[in-house]
């Protein structure tokens, strides 16, 4: 009997979840309306058309596919209403696609809750104008060889992926928009060329302005504030660091100083980003420099000095790309990714600079040798110096304190990767640098250690100091002399080293 009876309530209550199926408040999936090529409009009542003007009459629940050229299309302030932007997983739904469009505006539409709120792609001269655009994945996106689209006086705000995002696109206009509480970025141009970005207030995202892999953009009047990161420039190529980018731009109401081919000058004092590209004989000083993604870039640049700047809260402090023969020289550089970034760049100083609190103090990423690293207080960063496939650099009466990681050389050799050991030069014959987990002694007081700092296999101090390295006071006029001879003289070294141990061979057969 018992048993009947559990069967018997089973069944009633999987009737009951049949019966209950249609009641049950599962989400409804979105509509699609189209605006048809021959101008009819499917899937609402509430979108009416007037000749080539297609107007809302009320809050719409659903995606727009527009495939009509030259019309407009107004909301009249009312909402196009998603489900929802997808938290994780591909985006899968639309407000306003525009693939293929050419000539057509979209004007005072509040649309939210989609993956994105306008998507344009292969399409080509339409407007985006007036719009609220909130609380989407993406705000709006330009992609695929798009060009001459302009999006101007919208708010675009909220949207948790990026407000605006022009990917492999040219020559479209972005203006006069208010751009704020975006993550991760506010604008972003990537593998692009020939965009134009003018007065647009771009606030409180976590990127600002991000210009990645892109040439010849042009940036004028935009306002860049309280963003974790302002303004950004990132390239693997000479001509993604060929901007035009002038005074008008601020950063926390500091100009921008982005110079292109220029020689022989002093960047001014109230620089709140700086960037010298294919320059030579600049001089950067006394600068104070925060939230960026780099503090001051260097790209194909030589012969210039940064000297006795505060860079703080960046991802590089200082960024050398493909840059040579330039000193760094007493910066502050501090609670950034990265206090020091090299990639491709060689042959030039660093001297006296205190570099504290980073995720790698001096990052040596990709291709870059005969550096010097001279005379540094390196402290508290979690690895103190990063190295990888960048041999031949001079480390010299450098002060490595504390850092979770003093040296790191990654060394990689799969079927896939293969980064091979950077052997660098720790020492100069007579002195080197100063570790603080260096666990020796220095039994006859001379100052330096008895036994080598071990580094990894490849790599050891041969004369660790016994104390952090003071760092006597010279005249301006001398220090670079004097690095000069260092470096001469840790060269000289090396050489003299490598012949010794390769006599040493020659014996040993």
């Amino acid at each position: 009997m018992k048993q009947t009876a559990f069967v018997l309530a089973i069944l009633v209550l999987f009737s009951f979840v049949l019966v209950s199926l249609p009641q049950i408040g599962v989400v409804k999936a979105e509509s699609t309306i189209y605006i048809r090529a021959d101008g009819s409009v499917e899937g609402t009542d509430k979108i009416q058309r007037d000749g080539d003007i297609y107007t809302f009459t009320g809050n719409i629940a659903g995606r727009i596919v527009v495939e009509r050229y030259n019309i407009v299309v107004d909301g009249e302030g009312y909402t196009l209403q998603g489900t929802g932007a997808t938290t994780d997983g591909p985006a899968r739904n639309i407000g306003i696609d525009l693939a293929w469009m050419r000539n057509v505006t979209i004007r005072n539409i509040s649309i939210t809750s989609f993956d994105y709120g306008i998507r344009i792609g292969n399409a080509f001269n339409n407007v985006i104008t007036g719009n609220d655009i909130t609380n989407n994945g993406y705000g709006i996106e330009v992609i695929l060889s798009s060009s001459g689209n302009s999006i101007y006086e919208n708010n675009i705000t909220a949207n948790s992926k990026g407000g605006i995002w022009v990917d492999f696109a040219n020559g479209n206009t972005i203006s006069s928009n208010q751009i704020t509480n975006n993550k991760p970025k506010g604008i972003r141009i990537y593998f692009s060329s020939n965009e134009i970005i003018s007065e647009n207030y771009v606030a409180n995202n976590s990127y600002g302005i991000f210009i990645d892999r892109s040439s010849y953009t042009t940036l004028r009047n935009n306002t860049m504030v309280d963003n974790k990161q302002n303004f950004s420039v990132e390239g693997t190529d000479s001509n993604h660091f060929v901007n035009d980018v002038d005074v008008s731009n601020t950063v926390d109401g500091k100009p921008i100083y982005y110079w292109v081919n220029r020689q022989n000058l002093e960047v001014p004092s109230d620089a709140g980003y700086v960037a010298l590209v294919n320059c030579t004989k600049v001089m950067v000083q006394n600068l104070n420099i925060i939230n960026n993604r780099q503090g001051i870039l260097l790209a194909y640049t030589t012969n210039s000095t940064i000297n006795k700047n505060t860079i703080t809260n960046t991802t590089h402090a200082i960024r050398l790309q493909s840059s040579s023969k330039n000193t760094i020289i007493e910066n502050n550089l501090t609670n950034s990714s990265s206090g020091i970034y090299f990639c491709d760049s060689s042959n030039n100083t660093l001297s006296k600079n205190n570099i504290k609190n980073n995720l790698w103090g001096i990052n040596f990423d990709y291709f870059n040798s005969n550096n010097s690293v001279v005379r540094n207080l390196i402290e508290n960063n979690t690895y103190g110096i990063y190295v990888m496939e960048s041999p031949d650099n001079i480390f010299l009466h450098n002060t490595f304190l504390n850092n979770s990681k003093q040296v790191t050389d990654l060394v990689i050799k799969t079927q896939t990767w293969l980064f091979d050991p950077s052997i660098n030069i720790w020492d100069n014959g007579a002195e080197g640098n100063y570790w603080s987990d260096y666990n020796g002694t220095d039994n006859n007081g001379d100052g330096i250690g008895d036994t080598p700092y071990v580094i990894d296999q490849n790599n050891q101090d041969n004369y660790p100091l016994a104390e952090p390295y003071v760092i006597p006071e010279f005249p301006s006029w001398i220090i670079l002399p004097l690095l000069i001879t260092l470096t001469f003289a840790a060269t000289f070294y090396k050489k003299r080293l490598t012949k010794t141990q390769a006599t040493n061979r020659n014996r040993s057969y």
